[in-house]
């Protein structure tokens, strides 16, 4: 969005940064969504491809061990090279992620 139309929404008492706080809500809802719901997927996952309950929780485990290890990698790029980079940065490996998850 450009600058103009930014201050012309603001002349009519609208603030352009609710957008971004609701985009952003979303976006972090959408993510924690596909987070949590790994245990509805457990049991299908077992008895379609004959896996342990273990073996596939594993997956999960790594899962939460990336985001720990990588949420300090990101804050300090973020501080270092910008906020809107990283997450570029992280959507790509969001993606990546949930195509590989996929497979």
């Amino acid at each position: 969005m450009n600058e103009s139309v930014a201050a012309e929404l603001e002349k009519k008492g609208f603030f352009y940064g609710w957008v971004i706080v609701i985009a952003s809500c979303i976006i972090v809802a959408m993510g924690m969504g596909l987070l949590f719901s790994f245990g509805v997927f457990l049991k299908p996952l077992q008895e379609h491809f004959s896996w342990t309950r273990a073996s596939i929780s594993f997956s999960s485990t790594i899962s939460w061990w990336a985001i720990g290890a990588f949420s300090l990698i990101f804050g300090f790029l973020s501080d270092r090279i910008g906020t809107r980079k990283v997450v570029i940065i992280g959507a790509f490996a969001l993606g990546l992620g949930l195509l590989l998850t996929s497979r």
